[in-house]
């Protein structure tokens, strides 16, 4: 019987190697090298060991959400965002608020759009105002969605400011 069990182990040692081989072997014979994945060259900026422009970044990401690509956009963001970027965090807000590329949640958007409105971000206090006017996670407090719509259109947010009149003109 203990021979039987050295066959089995050589048997077994040897099927991962050939398995080995196998994958190896096959990865280099079926797969195309001009659409092989490849580590990204550094720009020339991180060649240098600067900071990579937060802008670039986030008009990948923009790119990336306006082609439906939530997931790449998603990362793009996050990275923004790990960065205090408020325009990265306002989309970060919208996936949430709208469940693009995340599953909906009111708390999340509205932890977003608050982090960027801590920086005086324009378009994330619009967005306080709408989620308080519709009560989306929140309940529903029309003086504090005038408050952050008034803070926003003071910033020259247009939306904001059409939005104030709104809710301010008589039912």
């Amino acid at each position: 019987m203990a021979g039987g069990f050295q066959v089995f182990q050589i048997v077994k040692d040897w099927f991962w190697v050939l398995l080995f081989a196998a994958v190896c072997l096959g990865t280099y014979l079926f797969v195309d090298p001009s659409k092989a994945a490849r580590p990204a060259l550094l720009s020339g900026a991180a060649k240098a060991g600067q900071e990579p422009d937060p802008h670039e970044d986030h008009a990948k990401g923009e790119a990336a959400a306006n082609s439906g690509q939530y997931g790449v956009a998603l990362r793009y963001f996050l990275k923004g965002a790990s960065r205090n970027q408020p325009f990265d965090e306002d989309w970060l807000g919208t996936f949430y608020l709208n469940g693009k590329g995340v599953e909906q949640d009111y708390a999340a958007a509205l932890a977003w759009f608050q982090k960027a409105a801590d920086q005086n971000d324009p378009t994330a206090e619009e967005y306080l105002g709408y989620m308080y006017e519709g009560g989306l996670g929140v309940e529903t407090d029309l003086g504090k969605a005038r408050d952050w719509y008034k803070k926003s259109a003071d910033q020259g947010n247009e939306l904001a400011r059409q939005a104030l009149a709104d809710l301010d003109r008589p039912q």
